[in-house]
């Protein structure tokens, strides 16, 4: 097994950006999407991630990836392979855009979903209290996601804010960076 370069427990996860794009887009095609959703969607879709990559660089973040077609799961998954870590995620603190779990619950997400659980398979450990819906949540194909940042835990509070005042209004703390295990990831 890797040494970490970094040592776990140190690290807050941040997300940028809400998490649902894709369920929302299956959803407009369906014509079961409300406005509102809609609306969320492509202005997530539209923001750039300047801003939030302006203030990585001016705290001197060395751990992001953006949230793509892979889902959070998928991105984080990679992250902490390549670092030697775990991770823990809070499924309570995620960023949503409006409408997501009503989708989510209505089976509203597409076959991407399911070749994303496939590729963490064996990494990732749910909470039994979260579902098929909230599961599908975090596999959810993103376009023109939002970061995932690991940053020191005494400067996530002031990093957030910094955030805010940039003008990334969704990003919270999402979780922690732990020490590697089995399994890698886990959802609580």
């Amino acid at each position: 097994m890797a040494t970490p370069r970094n040592p776990p427990g140190l690290y807050v996860l941040i997300l940028t950006k809400g998490l649902g794009v894709g369920m929302t887009a299956l959803a407009g095609q369906l014509g079961r999407a409300s406005a509102e959703s809609l609306a969320a969607a492509a202005e997530s879709m539209s923001a750039l991630n300047r801003a939030a990559g302006e203030a990585m660089g001016r705290h001197g973040v060395k751990a992001c990836t953006d949230v793509t077609g892979f889902g959070l799961l998928g991105n984080l998954a990679r992250m902490i392979l390549e670092s030697g870590t775990g991770a823990e995620v809070d499924f309570d603190a995620l960023p949503l855009l409006p409408g997501v779990m009503a989708y989510a619950e209505a089976g509203v997400y597409s076959g991407g979903n399911e070749r994303n659980a496939t590729f963490v398979e064996g990494l990732v450990a749910f909470d039994p209290r979260l579902g098929p819906a909230q599961q599908a949540v975090l596999f959810d194909a993103q376009t023109s996601g939002g970061l995932l940042i690991a940053i020191r835990k005494e400067e996530a509070d002031a990093r957030l804010a910094d955030l805010h005042a940039s003008g990334v209004a969704a990003a919270r703390a999402i979780g922690r960076v732990t020490a590697a295990g089995s399994p890698r990831i886990r959802v609580r």
